[in-house]
């Protein structure tokens, strides 16, 4: 793989973390809004409406046994007037609760409500009321039933808010694990772009040196036609022009590939770098040098291309022109092919 390829491999590895993370976050926002979006809409007008039904059962309640002690019909008027309240924030709380068992509890309690509606509207038709009123009873069932769905609601905003907290909780932790991902990610981009930077340096050093060394091992050949026409080998070669080479690590070159690429040019020398230089410690390179005939021909003109390979698909290439001359062999032009 190409430096530039593992470069937009790894950037790309950064972008797609950021933004998974940063889905991941909006879609952790949004809950967040939804559920305190419920909390606020729904779940606390809930709980305001039921308490205000418990109220208003303790104040028909008061205005019951007002009218029994009393038998005034003012306070049976009054009743009447709170019963109806009291249905239509029955009806009110329908469209507040979310969860089955509220709503379980909702229809229980208005049940009640009505039977204990019922009890009251005939005690207020008897001329003289009972020793012990049934509604009493029926009163208190209904409150107890409030006090039921009161727990019930107010248990749905405890999990809601449980809920919000992991839910943040894992967003922070999900941003912090992306940052430090993305961290981790570009310095070893960093790393591995300065290694690489480093081993394309050397190895064009290394194939800049390998032209060096066939401008002077040249100087030796009397004639550069045949060279490049025939199968003439230098003294600098590792077996035959052709085949892989280890280079160690897992990595390889593939003289056949080599001759292949580069059609009207011919193996000259090949070998690791190491076996040009008196350096004590290895370079890690091998270079091969191949010769093909000036354009245009000429018996005293001959171009020379050589190339270096090192660890991490290091490559590097330079193409030489060299001229002989009574004065020698010197170099005429020098490319990068």
């Amino acid at each position: 793989m190409r430096l530039a390829s593992k470069i937009f491999l790894t950037s790309s590895l950064v972008i797609l973390v950021l933004a998974g993370v940063g889905a991941l976050s909006l879609g952790a926002i949004g809950r967040l809004v939804s559920v305190n979006r419920e909390i606020t809409t729904q779940t606390v007008p809930a709980l305001r409406v039921t308490g205000s039904l418990r109220d208003q059962m303790f104040s028909l309640a008061r205005l019951e046994a007002r009218f029994t002690v009393l038998r005034d019909a003012r306070y049976a008027a009054a009743w009447s007037e709170g019963a109806v309240r009291v249905e239509a924030d029955f009806d009110r709380l329908r469209g507040l609760l979310r969860t089955a068992h509220e709503r379980a509890l909702l229809a229980e309690a208005v049940t009640a409500f009505r039977v204990y509606q019922r009890e009251v509207v005939a005690e207020h038709r008897r001329r003289r009321p009972l020793e012990a009123p049934r509604s009493r009873a029926l009163g208190e069932r209904v409150e107890e039933t409030l006090e039921r769905l009161m727990d019930a609601t107010y248990a749905r905003v405890m999990a809601a808010q449980a809920e919000a907290a992991r839910l943040e909780a894992r967003t922070w932790s999900g941003v912090l694990a992306a940052l430090g991902a993305a961290v981790v990610l570009t310095t070893s981009s960093e790393a591995f772009i300065a290694s690489a930077f480093r081993g394309g340096h050397q190895a064009f050093y290394a194939a800049d040196g390998a032209a060096e060394w066939a401008l002077a091992d040249l100087a030796g050949v009397a004639d550069w036609t045949a060279l490049a026409a025939g199968p003439a080998l230098s003294t600098f070669v590792d077996g035959a022009p052709g085949g892989l080479r280890s280079m160690g690590s897992g990595t390889f070159v593939d003289l056949s590939r080599v001759a292949a690429i580069n059609p009207g040019w011919r193996l000259y020398a090949y070998g690791p770098l190491d076996g040009l230089t008196s350096a004590a410690r290895e370079s890690g390179f091998y270079v091969a040098v191949l010769v093909a005939p000036a354009v245009p021909a000429a018996p005293n003109r001959l171009r020379v291309r050589a190339f270096a390979f090192g660890a991490r698909s290091a490559q590097r290439a330079v193409e030489v022109t060299i001229l002989r001359t009574p004065a020698g062999v010197r170099q005429e032009s020098w490319a990068v092919p």
